[in-house]
């Protein structure tokens, strides 16, 4: 191994240890389950888990973000559109009749 390709792994590896924290504190911050002293509390894992869904969902999706000026599912190119909070219920609300 180059020291070159170290010195690029680590850099890699901080950036990468930059993201994670910054996305945990973001959905820390935006979920009121995640505080220990709430009325939000999950007490069912599923639930939990559809919360988290739901905030990654609308934060990715129908929120535009200031850097970006547009949302990260269109900057990525996987939607056309800004998407609305009666776009996800209805995606929800399909996906649950078909099951």
């Amino acid at each position: 191994m180059t020291p070159f390709r170290f010195l690029d792994l680590r850099l890699t590896v901080r950036i990468n240890r930059r993201t994670r924290r910054r996305l945990n504190l973001t959905m820390r911050m935006s979920i009121r389950r995640f505080g220990r002293l709430t009325n939000a509390f999950s007490k069912k894992i599923e639930k939990h888990a559809l919360s988290v869904a739901l905030h990654y969902m609308h934060y990715n999706f129908a929120r535009i973000h200031k850097t970006l000026r547009i949302s990260p599912a269109m900057a990525a190119g996987v939607a056309d559109k800004l998407w609305s909070v009666a776009d996800i219920v209805a995606m929800i609300d399909a996906g649950e009749k078909s099951n």
